[in-house]
């Protein structure tokens, strides 16, 4: 054994997590009913939002993924346009979350906004 060996210890075992095992896990867990799910998709490349509010009109919130579709810049303001649409005749909502993720919710669920501190 090495000097620094006996100051530092041997080379510890690396933890290793497997994230996929362990969503699995999690995927199968039974779930009990709620009043409200949250669900997750993606526009996709082609904009489509029959999905998106198809789970809004089942009172769904949906967290859905845009980066695909800022890859086609023709298509991002005819599918906003269709998503304000639907948001604004179903009283629902929709916010911008992060540069690439929107987040929509059905009739009556409102997204908080609140200034970032020492904005104003």
């Amino acid at each position: 054994m090495g000097i620094l060996e006996n100051i530092f210890g041997t080379k510890k075992e690396e933890i290793n997590l497997d994230l996929d095992s362990q969503l699995a896990e999690i995927d199968a867990m039974p779930q009990e009913p709620a009043d409200l799910y949250v669900v997750r998709l993606d526009l996709g490349s082609d904009g489509r939002t029959d999905a998106v509010m198809t789970a809004l009109a089942e009172k769904k919130i949906v967290l859905s993924g845009i980066s695909k579709l800022l890859e086609r810049p023709e298509r991002v303001k005819s599918v906003i346009v269709t998503l304000k649409a639907f948001i604004s005749k179903t009283g629902g909502d929709m916010v911008l979350l992060n540069k690439d993720m929107l987040i929509l919710t059905p009739s009556r669920i409102k997204v908080m906004r609140t200034k970032k501190a020492g904005v104003r």
